[in-house]
């Protein structure tokens, strides 16, 4: 559908339907109006499964046509009530398949914080010899892999070699021991 047909839609259900509300509306200062989902069903069905699938270019269509037939109802919200019951979702079970789709939310909120993504596997790379290994994280304790078992490559001092670079082997040497089993 078209977004000028869209907002034609709309404007068209709003002036059947609510052209009494808008004005009361109006009158009293609110700014918002309750629109019943069954209704706009009743009017056009796919104008309802727009809402549904795509709500903020219906959301802005419906205020596009609200704006256009009443010029004091600038800046108003339009409400919605009586969605189906394939749009109630509790909110401990909102997960990406509802990006972008209009939900009616049941639940209390105790505490807001940042979604973090869990970690199902952990890659290791042993710094001596490149060699990875892949740990599946099944608990929501993170474990950690022994990269090798034995020591691949020991580290090799020169008489030539000043405590600088003797100290970095050796460093090096007791980092890999943390691996050793």
């Amino acid at each position: 559908m078209d977004a000028s047909d869209h907002v034609k839609l709309y404007a068209e259900f709003l002036s059947k339907r609510y052209y009494a509300d808008v004005l009361e509306q109006v009158r009293k200062g609110e700014k918002y109006i309750v629109i019943d989902f069954t209704e706009l069903l009743k009017f056009n069905v796919e104008l309802a499964d727009q809402l549904l699938e795509q709500p903020e270019q219906s959301l802005k269509a419906g205020q596009m046509a609200l704006e256009q037939y009443d010029e004091n109802a600038k800046g108003f919200t339009l409400r919605y009530k009586n969605l189906p019951e394939t749009a109630k979702c509790i909110i401990r079970d909102i997960r990406s398949k509802h990006l972008n789709k209009f939900l009616l939310l049941e639940g209390v909120v105790k505490q807001k914080s940042e979604v973090r993504p869990q970690v199902t596997i952990a890659s290791f790379e042993c710094p001596s010899c490149g060699n990875r290994i892949t740990v599946p994280q099944l608990d929501t304790k993170f474990k950690e892999g022994s990269i090798d078992k034995i020591v691949t490559r020991l580290p090799v001092i020169t008489k030539m070699g000043n405590t600088k670079q003797i100290e970095k082997v050796y460093k090096e040497f007791f980092y890999q021991s943390d691996y050793i089993l």
